[in-house]
């Protein structure tokens, strides 16, 4: 052991005194004093910058795992139930001016502004499986008005993967009146995933033409006693091949190639 030097040990003689202050002094928490307002201040300052810095609607990818998968099928489903808690929220990649309808009998999520949408985004870049195929359900509701002074569309498309645009699937508009009228649709839609993607992606477009913003443009209408026409997206996947079989299929189709190449010459 080394010989405590002489600079030290007037340092653990001072720890030594000070160490009873310490054990004594009260707890102070981060708006205590000596500077309560110095350390508030502090505080909403950050608490402000993360607010302004954090982009408003973004939240988390439905990021699939193998256990997700159950006999090649992946399946998702977004219920009255579901509707009835923040869970839409949660499983949205993004989303700009909708809400969740508050009525007791009947769940949907509607537009707040003059145009609004959110997307879904599921991600099987973590599993050993890729999807082939979609089947989507539920869809888009539009109501009329007397007066007419309505009008605006329901839209919902789709893209295969990270790159490339949307396309529509269905679109709904309610260029009509009647206070009773709507016009819907909530038909299965099952679209082929070629090339093995990684991502697939669904979005909502709503877009108000006349009038205000209004729970009159929905998604997803369901009842509570039926809990019927709800949306699902159901996957077929197909299983990705391991490595090591992968380069044993294609060691095979070299040395087929070879053994051709050979005998031609040959002959």
């Amino acid at each position: 052991m080394y010989p405590l030097s002489a600079p030290i040990l007037p340092k653990i003689t001072l720890c030594a005194v000070m160490m009873p202050e310490v054990l004594t002094r009260p707890k102070l928490n981060r708006f205590s004093p000596p500077y309560p307002m110095k350390n508030k201040i502090r505080y909403l300052k950050l608490a402000a910058l993360s607010a302004l810095f954090t982009p408003a609607g973004l939240f988390a990818t439905l990021t699939i795992s193998d256990a997700d998968i159950q006999n090649g099928t992946y399946y998702y489903d977004l219920t009255f139930a579901d509707l009835s808690t923040s869970q839409f929220f949660s499983d949205v990649d993004s989303f700009s001016n909708v809400s969740v309808s508050s009525e007791a009998n009947w769940k949907y999520v509607y537009t707040t502004a003059s145009s609004a949408d959110f997307v879904y985004k599921f991600d099987f870049s973590g599993t050993s499986s890729r999807p082939d195929s979609v089947t989507l359900t539920g869809g888009g509701r539009v109501f009329g008005d007397s007066t007419g002074n309505y009008f605006g569309t329901v839209s919902v498309f789709y893209r295969i993967g990270d790159a490339g645009g949307w396309t529509l699937i269905n679109s709904v508009n309610n260029s009509f009146t009647g206070s009773t009228t709507n016009r819907g649709y909530s038909a299965a839609t099952s679209i082929a995933l070629t090339g093995m993607p990684d991502t697939f992606y669904y979005k909502v477009v709503y877009q108000v033409d006349t009038g205000a913003a209004s729970n009159r443009y929905q998604w997803d209408r369901i009842n509570g006693t039926t809990d019927n026409n709800f949306f699902s997206a159901t996957f077929s996947t197909v299983a990705i091949p391991e490595p090591a079989a992968f380069a044993m299929l294609v060691g095979g189709f070299g040395l087929l190639a070879t053994v051709g190449v050979r005998r031609r010459i040959r002959a």
